[in-house]
């Protein structure tokens, strides 16, 4: 798989693909700036999302771009993707631009 799964080591194939350490799911995926050129390495991972939904799992994806401005459009990209695959899923909607954010404490 042309993705690294957070450590070095984890991409020798005695790891590749298989190390779940937790019972749930989680994805961390590290894009670039250019939305359109991370979709390759997103496609692997949306098939793997979606066969852990179809397993009756709900996991976790957080997605990241550089400083993270394009972050939500990622996610965005990311969900139409494996609405693609999962036609039953829900459209997601951005939050408006002016909604408030929550404080954390």
């Amino acid at each position: 798989m042309p993705y690294r799964l957070g450590c070095p080591s984890w991409n020798t194939p005695a790891w590749r693909g298989g190390f779940h350490p937790a019972g749930r799911r989680s994805v961390r995926f590290i894009g670039g700036p250019d939305l359109g050129a991370n979709q390759p390495w997103l496609l692997p991972w949306v098939e793997r999302v979606a066969g852990w939904i179809e397993r009756g799992l709900a996991p976790y994806v957080f997605l990241h771009t550089p400083d993270n401005h394009l972050a939500a459009e990622q996610a965005l990209r990311f969900h139409a993707l494996l609405r693609g695959r999962l036609p039953g899923l829900p459209e997601l909607h951005a939050p408006a631009a002016d909604a408030p954010q929550p404080a954390l404490f």
